[in-house]
């Protein structure tokens, strides 16, 4: 945030569920954009309107390193490589490129200026803006760098400088354009009810949905959240946020969170000040089983120790009967979860919770109805 409290540009972090927050982090400047590598390591930091970008280290609760980005007024759009958390992609105006650890590689793209989203460690899509003349292109990443690999035939600009986004083998646009990542047609389009338009999409594929944040053409009134069907592109369900003057403006970037939660930012009305709304839903987030779900049954864990003091871990959860939704509970306190099948899950485990020696107990959660929790398995910290 540009400010906290008069204490200048703060990076601060909100426990959804309880509203907690953590001790503010100031920063260089004043941030622009983030970005988070999918182990949950690092944050970096995009700011306007110096060109600067920083790594902000979870486990330490620090900034581990800056940089400044070549040839760029500021990077208003950031992406972390898949796997790769130490390499990022940064889109400034009119310069597009892959940093690792900070180092520019050589090859970089300049034809258009947009917002970026990798769906591979080999293949990043870009949004241009501006109208006329947006479009969707595909950039070949390799160790060179990147390059032009296929334009689109026309795509409409984002409202907003962010939410790109990839799942389910598409792209989709912030408006809610669904693009075919090898012909680069669009194939639909994601839409609520009038007079709302989408700002913004997020692809989870753990409960098989695409949540969307729309506004009105004032923004003031009628703002909803909807979950779409990802594969027939209709909405399957909605929800208003009530504020003084009609519904919460849904801003981006609308985030999932837990087994049921959503959180976004909002404002109430006229000009008022900017919220952070956090919410859970089963019946908006989750699909709705024919059948009751099973209680979940674990097999093993990968891996089944690691050291004291180890850095934020993924870890593997193989097992039986997952519903979707499904949850991963250390010592009581769930973790983020991405669901694969009805056998396999991925947890992230905090660097907080491998601090000390000793035994942590492992569960798997499955939603309502029917559901429950699983018998436990030790997770040793040696």
């Amino acid at each position: 945030m540009s400010d906290y409290n008069g204490a200048g540009p703060t990076l601060l972090a909100v426990d959804p569920a309880t509203g907690a927050q953590s001790t503010p982090v100031s920063l260089p400047g004043n941030p622009e954009v983030l970005a988070l590598s999918d182990d949950g390591q690092f944050i970096y930091v995009g700011f306007n309107p110096q060109p600067l970008i920083a790594r902000f280290n979870v486990a330490t609760q620090s900034i581990d390193s800056q940089f400044v980005p070549a040839s760029c007024s500021f990077a208003f759009s950031l992406a972390v490589m898949p796997g790769h958390p130490h390499t990022i992609a940064a889109a400034c105006n009119g310069m597009t490129g892959t940093y690792d650890d900070g180092v520019l590689r050589p090859a970089t793209f300049s034809a258009a200026t947009g917002i970026i989203a990798f769906e591979s460690d080999s293949n990043l899509f870009m949004n241009s803006l501006g109208e006329p003349g947006s479009n969707i292109y595909r950039l070949a990443v390799d160790a060179n760098g990147v390059t032009l690999d296929a334009t689109g035939n026309g795509a409409a600009p984002p409202v907003f400088s962010l939410g790109l986004t990839t799942g389910f083998g598409e792209v989709i646009t912030p408006d809610g354009q669904v693009i075919d990542p090898n012909s680069l047609n669009v194939v639909g389009s994601l839409a609520g009810r009038n007079p709302d338009t989408l700002i913004s999409v997020q692809a989870d594929e753990s409960v098989g949905r695409i949540f969307g944040g729309s506004r009105t053409f004032f923004g003031f009134v009628n703002s909803t959240a909807y979950a779409f069907d990802p594969f027939h592109y209709q909405p399957l369900a909605s929800l208003n946020i009530p504020g003084p003057n009609g519904s919460v403006m849904v801003l981006p970037r609308l985030l999932r969170w837990g087994q049921d939660g959503i959180a976004f930012q909002g404002e109430p009305g006229f000009f008022g000040q900017t919220y952070l709304y956090s919410v859970e839903s089963p019946s908006f987030v989750l699909p709705q089983p024919a059948s009751p779900n099973p209680v979940p049954s674990l097999n093993s864990l990968s891996p089944a120790s690691v050291s004291a003091r180890s850095p934020n871990l993924r870890l593997q959860i193989n097992g039986s009967n997952f519903a979707r939704g499904a949850v991963v509970v250390l010592n009581g306190a769930a973790r983020e979860t991405v669901y694969f099948s009805a056998t396999e899950l991925i947890a992230d485990v905090p660097a907080a919770d491998l601090a000390k020696p000793g035994q942590l107990t492992i569960a798997v959660a499955n939603p309502m109805p029917g559901g429950g929790t699983s018998m436990g398995l030790n997770l040793a910290v040696q």
